[in-house]
């Protein structure tokens, strides 16, 4: 137990030590979209839930009671209530916000690039059990570019809408499987270089699963983004695809600890190169699990990807 405790107290003061030394690198990060308080923008985030537990009453109904025959006037014994088998999905109202600020260099290749200073929320609830809306936005952002002053603005905004196709149960190894649509509105001053002042279209898809056995304090995740930025003067739309990674674990049995580590990534097109970052952070839950903050810094694997960054964030989830 004492190691466990170690364990964590020294994952948590690495985590701080490497964020400071972030703060004093650089100011911002550069991202494609909406950050919505995240540290990536490869997927939404909803409203963590436990896995229902089915009991034995609902997978095995008990039989119809038996009918008493001692006497011609018995009468028959009473029939258990039926219990009502819960029913997969999300309670609807059940919601998720996060707000948070991301920090980071300019990427390697400096030429034309900048550093970005980004603070926004996001907010997710369920509208049926299956059927949720999000909307993100970024209400700050600031740049700097490299020999040039710096600018300060409101940022886009991201509206989701998503369901949810598949779920996981104790009883099977299936996973979870989520489909979401989102169109960026462009709110931020394309003048400024905050933004592009076009409207984009993205598409995600997302497959995750809570592991069982002795791996059962991890969690493993796919997520697959195709990205449509508006080109301008009505030229269509330029596409890139994209894929991310994600490995949470918890770090005790009361599960109010965790680690995130991802790595993801944008394929190269003709208009652009390839792009790969990896997003670390440690996750603090209040004992309520209504609440949690996030710690951690963001690194590009690539040149044209910010070098380092910050990423701090607060989550709040329960139901309206």
């Amino acid at each position: 137990m004492s190691f466990r405790k170690s364990l964590s107290y020294s994952l948590v003061a690495v985590s701080v030590s490497l964020c400071a030394l972030v703060v004093f690198v650089a100011p911002a990060i550069a991202q494609r979209g909406v950050t919505g308080g995240r540290g990536s923008i490869s997927r939404p985030e909803k409203a963590e839930i436990a896995l229902p537990s089915p009991s034995p009453e609902a997978i095995a109904p008990p039989p119809p009671a038996a009918i008493a025959a001692a006497s011609p006037g018995a009468s028959p014994q009473p029939t258990p209530e039926s219990v009502e088998v819960e029913q997969p999905g999300t309670d609807p109202g059940t919601f998720f916000f996060i707000y948070g600020v991301n920090a980071g260099a300019r990427p390697r290749h400096e030429e034309g690039t900048a550093s970005r200073v980004v603070g926004g929320f996001g907010f997710n609830v369920y509208v049926t059990r299956r059927i949720f809306v999000e909307i993100d936005n970024d209400n700050f952002v600031s740049r700097k570019p490299l020999m040039e002053s710096r600018t300060t603005g409101i940022g886009d905004t991201l509206l989701i809408v998503g369901g949810d196709a598949v779920f996981e149960n104790r009883e099977t190894s299936k996973p979870n499987l989520s489909f979401f649509y989102g169109v960026k509105l462009p709110s931020a001053s394309s003048e400024k270089k905050l933004g592009s002042g076009e409207v984009d279209h993205v598409l995600f898809a997302t497959v995750n699963k809570n592991l069982r056995g002795r791996f059962s304090k991890s969690f493993v995740e796919m997520d697959f983004v195709e990205y449509f930025a508006g080109r301008g003067g009505g030229n269509g739309f330029a596409k890139t695809s994209s894929l991310a990674g994600v490995f949470r674990q918890w770090l005790n049995d009361s599960k109010t600890n965790r680690l995130h580590f991802e790595v993801g990534g944008t394929f190269a097109t003709k208009e652009s190169n390839a792009e790969m970052y990896n997003l670390d952070y440690f996750e603090h839950f209040l004992a309520s699990k209504k609440m949690s903050f996030r710690v951690g810094g963001k690194f590009g694997l690539t040149p044209n990807v910010s070098r380092a960054g910050l990423y701090v964030a607060l989550t709040l989830n329960g139901k309206l």
